[in-house]
């Protein structure tokens, strides 16, 4: 795993992601020749679609770690990451590519070289080349509204991010690098947390512990987002919602008062039930998930 001081391990959490499993495993295939000894983990979530099945046979390089059950996203990354050997270890999920695999090669050796930062992240688009995500601030309750109502992926649509490297408060965990240092110190995800909002929980707990995050925005990964999730749609958008619930309460010192408890469920539901609305006459399915999820969180949105 060394390549001029080096060392990396890529996990990677995979539940019925196949179609876009492979090809994101042979880019990785190609990292390892620019990265030598480059340590690939695959952690599958019980798939039913042939993905270990696959894996085991096409990539024999791979350390393939097969659970029973779905456990989510957070408790998976983390059984990858007690099992990663590497000083630095990318999470990266299954339904991204990889582009420019030279640039990747560069961007960790600049990581390694920034020791007062323990977490980094890249400019992450969608499949048509439009901004998802390039390292955010904390969220707020205006921020939070802007998301759920529309707003905020109406304007990073239309935006430009500047190429080079800013210090940011929290970045995505579709591609996130980690250096072991940090992780042997407040560990990884919290497995409170199913899927959606551990990304920046973690990245709380880092800044907490006195260490920086950033992102290198001249570094682009396409993310077709939420592949998986897609099928359980109202399932996640709720796991979502309860993952911001989560956000919020630790970033408000553990607890919210039953006033801002409430404001944050109006916003979540209301917010899900727009976009159900808005998605109806086109596309009846999609409408009434997001339909679904908004009553459910408007109900009993609660955090066991």
């Amino acid at each position: 795993m060394h390549d001029g001081g080096l060392s990396l391990s890529v996990i990677v959490v995979s539940w019925n992601s196949g179609t876009y499993l492979v090809p994101l495993l042979r880019q990785l295939g190609g990292l390892r020749d620019r990265v030598p000894g480059t340590e690939v983990v695959v952690i599958d979530n019980a798939s039913t679609d042939g993905t270990p099945e696959i894996v085991a046979a096409q990539f024999p390089w791979i350390r393939l770690l097969r659970s029973t059950e779905n456990s989510g996203f957070a408790a998976a990354a983390n059984r990858g990451a007690a099992a990663a050997t590497g000083r630095l270890m990318l999470l990266v999920n299954p339904d991204i590519s990889l582009e420019d695999l030279d640039a990747l090669a560069a961007l960790l050796r600049r990581a390694e070289a920034a020791t007062e930062f323990g977490v980094w992240g890249c400019k992450l688009v969608h499949g048509d080349g439009t901004l998802q995500s390039a390292g955010e601030r904390f969220p707020s309750f205006a921020s939070i509204a802007a998301e759920y109502l529309g707003f905020a992926r109406m304007w990073r649509r239309s935006s430009r991010v500047a190429a080079g490297f800013r210090e940011v408060d929290w970045v995505s965990g579709a591609f996130m690098l980690v250096r072991r240092e940090l992780y042997e110190q407040v560990g990884l995800f919290s497995e409170r947390f199913f899927m959606y909002g551990e990304d920046v929980d973690f990245c709380v707990r880092v800044r907490r512990a006195g260490w920086r995050v950033g992102v290198f925005t001249d570094y682009t990964v396409i993310h077709y987002h939420s592949v998986g999730a897609q099928r359980r749609l109202a399932a996640m958008l709720v796991h979502s919602a309860r993952g911001t619930l989560r956000v919020m309460t630790a970033l408000n010192g553990g607890t919210l008062s039953p006033g801002r408890r409430l404001l944050l469920r109006l916003i979540l539901s209301g917010g899900a039930i727009l976009r159900g609305l808005i998605r109806l006459p086109l596309r009846p399915r999609t409408g009434i998930a997001f339909l679904q999820a908004g009553a459910q969180i408007l109900r009993r949105l609660e955090v066991p």
